[in-house]
């Protein structure tokens, strides 16, 4: 096993990012979503101003995660008002969770989520909680196995796809 490494995305790194999410995005919802509401998806969350924005906001994080120096997978977290839902300030929102494919099922979403904890517990925080689509089951069990339980849902607004995600959280 390759050493994973947690990095920090930086803005010169917008580019890595922009691909990564879109790719593993498409990757997880290709079958499921239809392509123009994918497109409008990837051109409002995607675009090279909305990520530079996220990543010089002091309530979110963004990080990589690298096996020997290639980007495998990413995460965003979110605190306070740049939670995508007013959980109040106990709780720090796992936003998003991807790997490339190729490197699933390798231990790196379980390093990405210590990361999470460990930022939960540094900035005081005493739940995370996150939105996961309600078909994905590979991601349901991960997060399971994680000791996250469905508390609630929510509706995720791709174009004109609504799906319907389970809001689940843990505690720290």
């Amino acid at each position: 096993m390759h050493t994973i490494e947690i990095t920090a995305i930086q803005e010169n790194e917008i580019e890595a990012l922009s691909t990564i999410c879109r790719t593993t995005f498409k990757d997880t919802f290709v079958d499921d979503m239809p392509q123009e509401d994918m497109n409008q998806y990837f051109e409002e969350a995607y675009n090279h101003e909305t990520l530079l924005s996220e990543l010089q906001n002091k309530e979110s994080w963004y990080f990589f995660a690298k096996i020997n120096q290639e980007i495998a997978g990413y995460m965003k977290l979110n605190i306070g008002s740049a939670q995508t839902e007013p959980m109040g300030d106990d709780y720090l929102e796992v936003q998003r969770l991807y790997m490339y494919k190729q490197f699933q099922s390798k231990g790196i979403g379980s390093e990405l989520m210590k990361k999470a904890f460990e930022i939960a517990k540094e900035q005081q925080k005493s739940k995370l909680w996150l939105g996961v689509w309600e078909h994905n089951h590979q991601a349901l069990n991960f997060y399971t196995k994680h000791g996250y339980k469905i508390v609630g849902s929510h509706q995720f607004v791709a174009g004109n796809d609504i799906s319907t995600d389970y809001i689940v959280e843990t505690e720290i």
